[in-house]
């Protein structure tokens, strides 16, 4: 590989910092699951709003590996925590997803950078994956919640619903993007990204 290609220690930092924005913004939006009514906002809330910050990383991205390793440690954290494995294999898998169309664009395309987080973001999805296709082993997780609690979210957890969910995380990732982008023009523009 070729030197300036490696990853340097200001790479990492930069991998680090954006990792943990990245996490407690998607982390904020999440403590909506407390409430079952509003999950289904979470959906289209959370992209919008990570979008902002993903954008800004993206505009310090020039080297291959570095969404994928964001994708990876947080898909680890997420699986330590309690969101199950699918969480991490989805961050694994969409983080070479974002990697491939970063680098198809040579980390220069606006567009592609905008498609990148959208794959990446269907990463949140494996959280979601047993509340669709194993209510059961999923309620029985959460039981200090209350009967009440997983009564409402049985209602919305239809596997029916599933694809239509991750038709509108991904279009809320194009528009995240498309916000982020615009918020940050100047960063684009100063890091030549067209």
């Amino acid at each position: 590989m070729d030197k300036k290609n490696k990853l340097n220690g200001k790479d990492l930092l930069t991998i680090g910092i954006y990792t943990a924005i990245i996490f407690v913004v998607t982390l904020a939006v999440a403590m909506l699951m407390f409430f079952p009514f509003l999950i289904p906002v979470m959906f289209v809330l959370s992209p919008v709003l990570v979008g902002i910050p993903f954008m800004l990383y993206l505009t310090k991205v020039k080297k291959p590996g570095m969404v994928f390793i964001t994708g990876t440690i947080i898909g680890l954290v997420m699986w330590l925590t309690g969101m199950g494995p699918y969480i991490f294999l989805l961050n694994f898998v969409t983080g070479v997803g974002a990697e491939l169309l970063l680098w198809s664009g040579k980390y220069q395309s606006s567009w592609k950078a905008i498609f990148a987080y959208a794959v990446y973001s269907l990463s949140g999805m494996g959280s979601y994956i047993p509340m669709f296709f194993s209510f059961d082993s999923f309620s029985a997780s959460r039981q200090d919640f209350g009967e009440n609690y997983l009564n409402e979210i049985q209602k919305f957890a239809q596997v029916q619903f599933f694809p239509i969910i991750v038709i509108v995380c991904f279009v809320s990732c194009i528009i995240g993007g498309l916000l982020g982008r615009a918020m940050l023009k100047k960063h684009f523009a100063k890091a030549g990204i067209v």
